[in-house]
């Protein structure tokens, strides 16, 4: 069972970027792919193993045009690929786009992108996002749906799968939470610890967060001073 994720932060740029711009969009989702395995021990002692394949949406890149990465005929250019994605490839997951005014059906050119891009990058567990979006008749309603979709060989033909928008706060309580922090790339962590001296003293404080709250505590006595003075009957 296949199933993805995506934050709410993640998803509102995502959706932010589309709808901003004037046309439709299109560009490449980034990420990880990663296994679960859950074990549930029932009463009787008996082991309920379940096998799950999570994709974890983390990002995306925006490409300013579709030419950006394919061209009429639905052909994808591996020299503009890598060009947009800079190196990363082993993070793309799959690629999005995005229309106005159409049914959340997949074109034949839209398929035809796909196996190209499968072929490109030699990925064959790629996903393709789709959005689409319509107003009511009085436009005072508009209304952004979208499906996420694999192309599963064995069948010859593209599968709905289920996409989880997670946020900060979750309604109902869970006992163990499936979403794993994901570790940090090593070379984020060598720019952080090459600059953070520069505003973090050794000790790890802040500069300037303590001349701050003095400053934050000295505006707080000046005003009770003065709410005193105001409240003082002559």
């Amino acid at each position: 069972m296949k199933a993805a994720t995506v934050s709410g932060a993640s998803f509102s740029a995502l959706a932010f970027d589309m709808t901003a711009g004037l046309g439709d969009g299109v560009g490449l989702l980034m990420g990880e792919t990663r296994r679960e395995v859950t074990n549930i021990i029932t009463d009787t002692q008996m082991d309920n193993i379940e096998h799950n394949i999570v994709v974890d949406i983390q990002n995306h890149i925006p490409c300013p045009q579709p030419s950006c990465l394919y061209n009429n005929a639905g052909t994808v250019d591996k020299e503009l690929l890598n060009d947009v994605i800079g190196g990363a490839q082993e993070q793309v997951i799959g690629w999005y786009k995005f229309r106005r005014n159409t049914p959340q059906q997949i074109s034949l050119h839209e398929q035809q992108i796909h196996r190209s891009m499968q072929a490109v990058l030699e990925a064959p567990d790629l996903f393709f996002l789709l959005f689409t979006t319509h107003s009511s008749e009085n436009h005072a309603t508009y209304v952004l749906e979208h499906r996420l979709f694999k192309w599963l060989e064995s069948c010859r033909r593209f599968l709905t799968l289920p996409m989880t928008i997670t946020n900060l706060g979750q309604v109902g309580q869970q006992e163990y939470w499936a979403s794993p922090i994901s570790s940090r790339r090593p070379s984020y962590g060598d720019l952080v610890d090459k600059h953070k001296r520069k505003f973090m003293s050794k000790g790890g404080d802040m500069h300037g967060v303590k001349d701050l709250i003095e400053l934050n505590r000295d505006l707080q006595n000046r005003l009770q001073g003065a709410q005193g003075l105001q409240a003082t009957p002559f």
